[in-house]
């Protein structure tokens, strides 16, 4: 009797083929946003900073945060390429059978027992996760350097009120809206910023220059437009699970999770903003100066 043997199957399985084009297309977006931190970092070190106000707290938060940020992208590699069991991040929908591997369910539900091994399989998508605590880690150093920079004059006051969302509302239309609401709170500063003089004895002019001529091709920096791509890939890969056995519940679903995620992008800006001001000092930015109830301190805690 002739017998029959069952093939083993590899444990290593690679992920689906659409899972490896976005890896490899976030790869390269966010080698090119390593590359412009480092850039910035070496012009940081370079600029003359001022006696008593050089950036030692913010340059070593730029250097850990983008270290972070390069430490995760191993990982991310590993989960964006291969099947890991995390039903999200392998593209396995239930009710739907993919394929026939060891590795998608249902042998992979069978074994699902206990809280932890739950939370695994029915968790999150890995890859997409790590993809955006990555892209958390790299566009954060950027709003605790411009703030420092408007503080010691590197870049015009009227800086303050900018953001990555500028593209889609200009601050200058912001500014209007402001100074309605607020009866004349806001302080001018985009007229006087040009005709103050710099507080210290160094080509501050030509600095700004620079720095503000920096990215002007970009409608918003690529640290931020690698962030709105994670919070989007996040917001559609999670419901997709839940898509052949109800469209209606992963519809809403992927519908919630795109709000938070302009609620994010909205958050960063609005937090950017309050945050640079602490460091300029509100009773420099505002006319009718009031005492906010959050210090820098708690402004840097809300950005996460």
């Amino acid at each position: 009797m002739a017998t029959h043997r069952k093939r083993r199957c590899c444990d290593v399985h690679c992920n689906n083929l659409w899972s490896i084009w976005y890896g490899l297309l976030v790869v390269t977006l966010e080698a090119f946003v390593v590359y412009k931190c480092v850039s910035r970092f070496l012009l940081y070190l370079a600029l003359p900073w001022p006696e008593r106000k050089q950036p030692y707290l913010e340059l070593n938060l730029f250097v850990g945060l983008v270290g972070a940020g390069v430490v995760l992208l191993p990982f991310y590699f590993i989960s964006f390429m291969f099947k890991i069991g995390n039903l999200a991040n392998d593209g396995y929908k239930l009710g739907f059978q993919l394929s026939a591997c060891a590795m998608d369910p249902p042998s992979v539900l069978a074994q699902s027992s206990g809280f932890v091994r739950n939370a695994w399989h029915h968790g999150g998508p890995t890859a997409p996760f790590i993809h955006l605590v990555s892209a958390f880690c790299f566009i954060i150093p950027k709003v605790f350097m411009e703030a420092k920079l408007i503080e010691v004059g590197f870049l015009a006051n009227e800086k303050v009120w900018t953001t990555d969302l500028d593209w889609l509302i200009p601050h200058q239309d912001r500014m209007i809206i402001l100074h309605f609401l607020t009866g004349g709170a806001v302080n001018a500063s985009s007229s006087t910023a040009h005709t103050t003089p710099t507080p210290f004895h160094h080509p501050a002019a030509q600095i700004r220059e620079y720095l503000e001529a920096e990215d002007t091709w970009w409608p918003c920096s690529p640290e931020f437009i690698n962030y709105g791509i994670a919070l989007f890939v996040y917001s559609v890969r999670y419901p997709a699970v839940f898509w052949n056995t109800n469209k209606g519940f992963a519809f809403l679903f992927s519908l919630q999770l795109l709000a938070n995620s302009f609620q994010n992008l909205l958050a960063l800006g609005g937090i950017s903003i309050m945050y640079k001001v602490q460091m300029l000092g509100p009773q420099n930015v505002l006319h009718k100066y009031e005492p906010f109830l959050l210090n820098k301190s708690i402004c840097m805690l809300l950005l996460p």
